[in-house]
């Protein structure tokens, strides 16, 4: 049997992957620090680009390649919309029937109504959507981000029944007017006392701090994550309470040089501190 290979085809199937396989990084955060608004915006702007230029576009290969692209850029706006925004499950329900129906009725007016647009009017439309796009990107990018700062305790003390200690806070303050990702600083601790160091300490973030990547935090707003740190106070039938002194370095020091109970807490340089 001969099979006939298409060129064209073959190249225009690998752009289609690469295309997608760009607008799935695009959504997944993976490059370009944007805030979710904007890049939600973007992916819908991406979609009505791709859709622009197929409607008009007169090449029977060529326009199936933009529509399936703009297809793809659709569905990454709605599931980054969806992940990033609490819609609930009746809001996923509606989205999916209003995507359905867009899609319908933008098939029944392409086949029945003939309804693609010339490309000079195309061309307007894209030009409008490439202006949209560079001003928000602008806008994003001179709108200021989140910034992080940490507020830790002069003391804290452990005792055999709590052994989590609160030794300060993370705040992270949006100053951008729309939502950004939350992705807070990476915090280590070490807990020293006077003769050692104690491989069993570990740092512990509430829940909220651990899913916190994968969350947003709203324009202007606030949130406040509390640094915990686990302490085993060592002896079996230890009743007494141990005051610890918490202090801020680049690393954990070497423990010869910690000569009174301590908690070393380890954060980014880039994260001010304050004493609370």
């Amino acid at each position: 049997m001969d099979f006939e290979i298409d060129d064209v085809k073959i190249l225009y199937g690998l752009g289609v992957l690469f295309g997608l396989g760009a607008l799935v990084y695009f959504g997944r955060d993976l490059v370009f620090e944007l805030s979710v608004p904007v890049k939600s915006l973007l992916l819908l702007l991406g979609f009505v680009a791709f859709f622009t230029a197929a409607s008009a576009i007169d090449r029977p290969t060529l326009d199936s390649v933009l529509y399936v692209l703009s297809g793809g850029a659709y569905l990454m706006f709605l599931g980054y919309t969806i992940d990033r925004y609490d819609v609930g499950d009746t809001g996923v329900f509606l989205a999916l029937v209003f995507s359905s129906m867009l899609f319908i009725g933008l098939g029944y007016l392409l086949r029945e109504r003939e309804a693609g647009l010339p490309w000079r009017q195309s061309r307007y439309v894209l030009a409008v959507v490439a202006v949209v796009a560079g001003l928000l990107i602008v806008a994003d990018l001179l709108g200021g981000g989140v910034v992080y700062t940490a507020a830790l305790e002069n003391e804290v003390t452990s005792t055999p029944d709590d052994p989590q200690m609160i030794v300060g806070t993370v705040t992270a303050k949006n100053e951008f007017v729309g939502a950004r990702k939350l992705s807070p600083p990476s915090v280590s601790a070490c807990v020293y006392t006077p003769d050692r160091r104690d491989s069993d300490a570990q740092l512990v973030w509430p829940d909220d701090y651990s899913y916190a990547t994968a969350e947003v935090i709203g324009g202007g707003e606030e949130v406040e994550l509390d640094i915990r740190v686990w302490h085993r106070v060592p002896g079996e039938n230890n009743e007494t309470a141990q005051q610890f002194t918490v202090e801020r370095a680049a690393e954990c020091p070497d423990e010869t040089s910690v000569t009174e109970p301590t908690v070393v807490v380890v954060l980014d340089e880039s994260v001010g501190t304050d004493r609370r």
